[in-house]
């Protein structure tokens, strides 16, 4: 029987956008892209994307790895993108309804 983490956890696929909410100095999104081949943007409130840009500069994954400078609930992003996973401070959860959702203003009538 699987535990709750296994069912929470989805797999991760090359090309597939990955939201690191809280990423800090951006380690984890490095990982994510280098490891499984995502997509990821690397938010967080604290640390200036240009600090992240650096070390994502530094180990080539600047095609992958945005990063990106907000808080988790006023996100920067258009209409219609969605994550097909989102890291929120270390902690790795489906994007789904309800979970990330209204932080993506996705909680706004006529959007998934």
């Amino acid at each position: 029987m699987a535990t709750t983490a296994q069912r929470t956890v989805p797999s991760l696929e090359s090309g597939m956008r990955v939201l690191d909410l809280g990423c800090g100095s951006a380690l984890s999104s490095v990982f994510l892209a280098k490891e499984f081949g995502v997509e990821v943007w690397a938010t967080d409130r604290w640390v200036k994307p240009d600090e992240n840009l650096g070390r994502v500069v530094e180990v080539g994954l600047q095609d992958r790895v945005h990063p990106v400078h907000a808080e988790a609930h006023a996100l920067p992003f258009a209409d219609g993108f969605t994550p097909r996973a989102v890291l929120a401070l270390g902690l790795l959860r489906l994007a789904q309804p309800g979970l990330v959702a209204p932080a993506l203003g996705e909680d706004r009538p006529g959007h998934r």
